[in-house]
C-alpha cells in the first residue's frame, strides 16, 4: 500500500463507523424498527470507480469493493465529482447500472 493511500484509510476511513456500527446507530431511528442486518447485506451493491480521483485513488476504491462485495461496477474517466467532470458519462453509468438491478428484482 502506497503512504498516501495508508494516510486516506487513516485519515478518512480510520474515524468512520464500519457498515455493523452504522446499522447499529440508525436501528432505532428507521421508523422505529430495527434493521436486520442479513437483509441489508443482501442488497445489491454497486460502485462507480473513478480513475482520475486524487481524494480516493482507484485503488483505494478498488478495495473498498472488495470489502463491501459489490455485484456491478463501472469505471469513469473522471475525478471525484463525476457530475461536474463527466455528467454525461456518470448518467449513462447510473442508467447502465439502474437498468441491471431491475433486472434482478
Amino acid at each position: 500500500m502506497l503512504r498516501s493511500e495508508t494516510r486516506i484509510l487513516t485519515t478518512h476511513t480510520g474515524s468512520l463507523p464500519r457498515p455493523a456500527e452504522l446499522t447499529r446507530l440508525y436501528a432505532s431511528r428507521v421508523r422505529g424498527q430495527p434493521v436486520d442486518e442479513a437483509v441489508l447485506a443482501a442488497i445489491p451493491r454497486s460502485y462507480v470507480v473513478t480513475t482520475g480521483d486524487r481524494s480516493l485513488p482507484p485503488a483505494l476504491q478498488r478495495r473498498m469493493i472488495r470489502e463491501h462485495q459489490c455485484s456491478r461496477v463501472v469505471e469513469l474517466d473522471a475525478g471525484h465529482a463525476p457530475y461536474l467532470s463527466a455528467p454525461a458519462e456518470l448518467a449513462a453509468a447510473l442508467s447502465e447500472l439502474a437498468e441491471s438491478a431491475a433486472e434482478l428484482v
